[in-house]
């Protein structure tokens, strides 16, 4: 990756903070496919805490991410969540995203069906579950909803995205980490926090 200063296409406020963990700061990656045809700059503040080599579905998390970007970039907050998903669909499927949005999820207690099942908002490249939410902040519960996700699918890794945020995209990447094998070398669950720069 490149030192910030030899970024002359960056955004000044980027750049200033890229790659200065000291400061706040973090790396840069720069995602082209949005559908404006503009790049656009985007922050990896758990790359520090993760480390890059161990990213789990490290470049499906960007394209996602990226999406996401693309979306509050056009619309802001201030809607209701349906907007944000139906605009996720979107562009999702004009980035070549592959995705499922609302399938209905069977749950099990003890090894019984329940009658009740559950709709992630999107599950994408068929292993990362993707929840949207429209609020002010994100909560304990909304990270303790992604995780029931995680374990009812079996899926590794989710998004929860909150496009309620003002005035930035708000979004934390959690990882299942009781999914892996025991010899893997984290074993409980991990979070990982991020909002794009003003």
């Amino acid at each position: 990756m490149k030192p910030a200063e030899q970024r002359g296409d960056m955004p000044a406020e980027h750049a200033e903070y890229a790659e200065k963990p000291e400061k706040g700061g973090f790396p840069f990656l720069r995602h082209s496919a949005c559908s404006a045809g503009n790049s656009v700059w985007i922050p990896v503040p758990f790359a520090y805490s993760a480390g890059m080599n161990d990213f789990l579905y490290k470049d499906e998390t960007y394209k996602i991410i990226g999406a996401c970007f693309e979306v509050y970039k056009e619309k802001g907050c201030g809607f209701l969540e349906p907007v944000y998903q139906e605009c996720m669909e979107i562009e999702l499927g004009l980035q070549g995203i592959p995705f499922i949005a609302k399938q209905s999820l069977r749950l099990e207690y003890k090894g019984r069906p329940l009658k009740h099942t559950y709709e992630p908002d999107l599950i994408c490249f068929g292993k990362i579950v993707v929840e949207l939410k429209a609020v002010s902040a994100l909560a304990d519960e909304h990270r303790a909803q992604l995780l029931n996700y995680l374990n009812a699918t079996g899926l590794e890794v989710g998004l929860l995205v909150n496009f309620g945020h003002y005035p930035k995209l708000e979004y934390e990447r959690i990882v299942n980490t009781k999914k892996r094998p025991q010899n893997s070398p984290q074993n409980t669950q991990n979070t990982q926090k991020g909002e794009n720069p003003k």
